[in-house]
């Protein structure tokens, strides 16, 4: 596009600007709307819109997927998404953008998170749909991710996704999680940290600080000209993220020391009972050995330690030691940790909304809307979504008791929480499945059926589909071999997906196949490539492929440590 065609273009859309929130004056010169000064994507202040760059829009459908097969996949909530929908066609209006593709999707996700994706898509928590209290605070989330869309943050920087260490955390979670299921018995998965990791979302986009407040300026610029309220709206927005990330980790932090104590207590009682029937071999961890558990704060140490551990622990069951089980929780509560710090991802909301105050404050002048809540109130009440938002809000309290050992009382409400408008939706069936297992609730078929009817949500999830190949494979491999690749296509063979994929055959033994996925996986997405490659070797595979460098060494030696304190 030529100077001239692009001046003449941001004129229109000048025009459309005032078109969708023509009721607001801001006092500044919206005939600079052109950006005659300005490089296209820069936002360096607030009132002022730059011409959107030039893009080209990926499939709208895979980009799609690609959210369906990352963590727990999206929430089916037709009523919420319509609402949401609509500010979104405001915000596009407003920005002159009116036929920018994208919709808005909710992602089954209990903490505040939102993105957005190189196709137009939006996609928020559903953390912030029961958090938030006005409109004006939902409005601020949308125009601010429409912001990076806008500004084609995905295409104009280096879009360092989270993905690449998050998968590589979300691969040990499954490792220590994965015990392969035989026809009469599948093991649950105990530790609530480590099910919280598995539905880790790892391809949101992890922006520079810089980046983010170049789309809050968007963001705030949109909702100043929609006279919605900066106090209720983007204020709101910061201070709700640092209570909830100081709230969210106090939380994460206490579930963790009740569930160990739930968990030591009975490591001890099973420990004593074995004791009669089987001598238990004594070990120490104390000493050089003590010194070496903070070597594991590394994910490379973390992921050989996992690695030793899961490929010795199921031979040792009988003879498990209160030294073994310490190791247990350091690697469980380890994972836990490395995912803290991944949630930590607000980029210093503080500090964001001290500068953004400045930038708004004088032109907002004296202008002070009043907060829209009854519009927010309102849709929260439309159609299915006060159900669906309490059965989200309900697994909140599955996760504590199963934390406190409660699986009976858990399982009751997990069972509510899986059932009517989201009886097929894949979190609240994970926790069910999880627990039916833990609680000796049920046969293995009755978790394999539970898990089937995620096939029949708008949104079926990668991770659930993922789970049942594996259910599947226990009484017949080629069956839950041939399930898999069809669950694969149908996702696109999403970037998420490649890892899971890749380690299913190495657990079923066909390395070589594991390997050519793990090459491809590599080649087609390069933020996958330390998963894919780690997914495809067996610890001794990987034990040699690392030796080369002197981090790995040390490495090595945490390997053989897990491996001595365990009994012989």
């Amino acid at each position: 596009m030529n100077t001239m065609n692009r001046r003449c273009f941001c004129t229109a859309c000048a025009g459309l600007l005032l078109g969708a929130c023509a009721d607001v004056k801001l006092p500044v010169d919206l005939g600079s709307i052109t950006g005659t000064n300005r490089n296209a994507g820069d936002m360096d202040g607030v009132g002022v819109l730059p011409p959107p760059p030039q893009r080209s829009w990926p499939d709208p459908k895979i980009e799609l997927n690609k959210a369906r097969a990352d963590g727990y996949g999206l929430v089916p909530m037709p009523e919420m998404e319509a609402y949401l929908n609509g500010l979104l066609a405001t915000i596009k209006k407003t920005a002159g953008t009116p036929g920018y593709p994208g919709s808005v999707h909710i992602i089954a996700d209990t903490a505040l998170n939102a993105n957005s994706d190189p196709a137009g898509h939006i996609f928020m928590s559903v953390g912030w749909l029961q958090s938030a209290e006005t409109e004006d605070e939902i409005f601020a989330i949308l125009s601010h991710e429409f912001g990076h869309i806008y500004l084609n943050h995905h295409a104009i920087f280096d879009v360092r996704s989270a993905g690449q260490r998050s998968v590589e955390v979300v691969s040990l979670a499954w490792s220590v999680a994965n015990k392969p299921p035989t026809a009469n018995s599948w093991t649950g998965i105990d530790n609530v940290g480590v099910v919280d990791t598995l539905g880790t979302r790892v391809m949101f986009p992890a922006w520079q600080r810089s980046i983010e407040e170049q789309a809050d300026r968007f963001g705030a610029t949109i909702s100043l000209r929609c006279n919605y309220s900066y106090i209720d709206g983007f204020k709101a927005f910061f201070e709700r993220v640092i209570t909830y990330d100081q709230q969210a980790k106090e939380r994460r932090q206490k579930l963790r020391e009740q569930q160990a104590q739930v968990a030591r207590a009975k490591a001890s009682k099973d420990a004593a009972t074995k004791a009669h029937s089987q001598p238990v071999v004594p070990v120490s961890i104390a000493g050089s050995n003590a010194a070496r558990l903070n070597q594991l704060s590394s994910l490379s140490a973390l992921s050989d330690a996992v690695s030793s551990y899961t490929s010795i622990r199921s031979d040792t069951e009988v003879g498990l030691t209160q030294s073994a089980f310490d190791l247990q929780q350091m690697i469980e509560n380890q994972i836990d940790e490395q995912m803290d710090a991944l949630h930590d991802d607000h980029g210093d909301p503080a500090a964001r909304e001290e500068s953004l105050t400045k930038l708004v404050r004088p032109v907002m002048g004296d202008k002070r809307p009043d907060p829209r809540k009854e519009p927010w109130e309102a849709a929260k009440k439309r159609g299915a979504t006060p159900t669906v938002l309490a059965h989200y809000a309900s697994t909140t309290d599955v996760v504590s008791l199963q934390a406190a050992g409660q699986y009976g009382q858990a399982l009751d409400q997990a069972q509510r929480a899986a059932s009517g408008v989201t009886a097929n939706d894949a979190y609240p069936l994970f926790l069910l499945t999880n627990l039916m297992a833990l609680a000796h609730s049920g046969s293995p078929d009755a978790q394999t059926q539970a898990l089937r009817r995620n096939r029949n949500s708008r949104d079926p999830s990668w991770l659930i589909q993922a789970n049942l190949a594996r259910h599947i494979a226990a009484n017949d491999p080629r069956q839950g071999e041939s399930f898999l690749m069809q669950q694969f296509d149908y996702f696109d063979r999403a970037p998420a997906a490649w890892p899971s994929v890749v380690a299913y055959y190495r657990e079923r033994g066909n390395v070589q196949h594991a390997n050519e996925l793990a090459q491809t996986c590599s080649l087609t997405y390069p933020e996958m490539k330390t998963a894919c490659v780690a997914a495809a070797k067996a610890p001794t595979q990987q034990a040699k492929a690392d030796s080369g460098n002197e981090f790995d060494k040390a490495r090595s030696k945490v390997v053989d440590w897990a491996k001595s304190i365990l009994p012989k």
